[in-house]
């Protein structure tokens, strides 16, 4: 274990017709999450396509897309998103319409 605490990495994918998906990371006490990437694509053009990164009850990163995404949408995070210590984390892709097959994956770490 160094300074930092002991961390645990992580990478977490799910796909689905016309639905909303979510990775959640549970709130758990010392635990701090950290996101450091997301990727996520619909197969045709979304209705109304968001991806959000929710901290406990708070959105701390919120996109629209709008297009269909070849190659998919990549956020490589230099300065990882990060919850409160404690605090679960979401990441959230919103339904992409019928037909529309969403794929949502996320890596990061979490630190005691």
């Amino acid at each position: 274990m160094s300074e930092l605490g002991l961390v645990m990495e992580y990478f977490y994918s799910t796909s689905a017709v016309n639905a909303d998906l979510s990775i959640l990371l549970a709130a758990t006490t010392g635990l701090t999450h950290f996101v450091t990437g997301i990727i996520a694509s619909y197969s045709l053009a979304p209705m109304a396509g968001r991806l959000s990164v929710i901290d406990g009850t708070t959105t701390i990163f919120n996109i629209d897309i709008l297009i269909q995404n070849l190659p998919p949408v990549l956020f490589p995070l230099d300065n990882p998103l990060n919850a409160i210590q404690g605090n679960s984390m979401e990441i959230r892709l919103s339904a992409g319409g019928a037909l529309n097959t969403g794929k949502l994956n996320a890596f990061g770490f979490s630190r005691f």
